[in-house]
C-alpha cells in the first residue's frame, strides 16, 4: 500500500522551483557549509530559498546561519523558520535542540517522510538540502522521494574524498541519476587535483561547476550571515551557482 505521505510531499513541494541536494558521501568534505553560503548567495541575488537540513547526526545549519533551537510556527503544517532575508530553514535541531538524534534505517526513513509532509514550505525558487555521508537511507530515500532532485557533489582535492565521491558517482550513474556536477571545497594553491579526478571514470564524465580555495578564516564567521557572505566561500559559490543555473558555463574534466 503506498504510503499516502508521499503524494502529501509531492504537493508540498509543488511550489518549489528547483531542488539542489548537496551531496558526496564522505564526511568533513564541507557540505553544510557550501548548502548555508550557497542559500545566503542565492538569496542576495533575489531568489526565494528554501534550505532542509537533512544531516540528522550532524545537524549544523543553523549553527552557522547563527539560529537558536526553538519550535517553528505552525499554519496548516510547520513553517520553516526565517535564517536570513529570502532563506528559510527547516531542521530536525528545531525540534531536538542539541540533544543527539539516534536513528535506525526504518526510522530515519520515517523521519524524512514525516518532516517532508509536514513542512510547508512558501514558494521557493531553489530548495538547497545538506545530505549526511554516506550512501545510507537518507539519500536513497530523497532520490526515491523527490526524483526531480539535482545532486552536487562535493569533495575536497584528496585521494580518500575522491574515491568515496567516485563510488558515490558511480552509484548514481548505475541507479539513472544525473547529478549536476562536482565542487572541489577546501582547495590550497598547491593542490593538483585535476589529474586525480580525470583517472575516476564516474566522476570524470561529471560537470567540474568550480573549485572553492581554502578559507583559513572562514570560522570565525560561523553564525554571521552576513560574514559568511563576505567571505572568499561566498565569491566562489556566486560563479560555481551561475555553473549549476546555467550548466553550459560549466567545465568538463575530461578537457582538463
Amino acid at each position: 500500500m503506498r504510503d499516502h505521505r508521499i503524494g502529501i510531499i509531492e504537493k508540498r513541494l509543488k511550489g518549489i522551483k528547483r531542488i539542489l541536494l548537496f551531496t558526496g558521501a564522505k564526511g568533513g568534505v564541507g557540505k553544510s557549509t557550501c548548502t548555508a553560503v550557497s542559500a545566503l548567495v542565492l538569496a542576495k541575488r533575489g531568489y526565494a530559498c528554501g534550505v532542509l537540513d537533512l544531516d540528522f547526526q550532524g545537524s549544523s545549519i543553523h549553527l552557522l546561519l547563527g539560529m537558536e533551537p526553538g519550535l517553528p510556527d505552525e499554519d496548516r503544517g510547520i513553517l520553516p523558520r526565517t535564517a536570513a532575508p529570502g532563506v528559510s530553514l527547516m531542521s530536525m535541531s528545531f525540534f531536538t535542540g542539541e540533544r543527539g538524534v539516534p536513528l535506525r534505517g526504518e526510522h530515519t526513513t520515517e523521519a524524512i517522510k514525516e518532516l517532508l509532509a509536514v513542512t510547508q514550505w512558501p514558494d521557493t525558487d531553489v530548495l538547497l538540502i545538506d545530505m549526511p555521508p554516506g550512501m545510507g537511507d537518507e539519500i536513497l530515500d530523497i532520490l526515491r522521494f523527490i526524483p526531480r532532485s539535482e545532486p552536487l557533489v562535493v569533495l575536497t582535492p584528496s585521494v580518500l574524498s575522491v574515491k568515496v565521491a567516485s563510488r558515490f558517482a558511480q552509484y548514481m550513474k548505475d541507479s539513472g541519476v544525473s547529478a549536476k556536477g562536482v565542487i572541489v571545497n577546501m582547495a590550497a594553491e598547491t593542490s593538483d587535483f585535476r589529474q586525480l579526478l580525470a583517472s575516476e571514470p564516474a566522476l570524470a564524465a561529471l560537470p567540474l561547476l568550480g573549485i572553492i580555495p581554502l578559507c583559513a578564516g572562514l570560522d570565525k564567521n560561523t553564525g554571521s550571515p552576513d560574514g559568511l557572505l563576505q567571505s572568499t566561500v561566498a565569491g566562489s559559490l556566486d560563479a560555481i551557482l551561475s555553473a549549476v543555473i546555467k550548466p553550459e558555463s560549466a567545465l568538463n574534466l575530461k578537457n582538463l
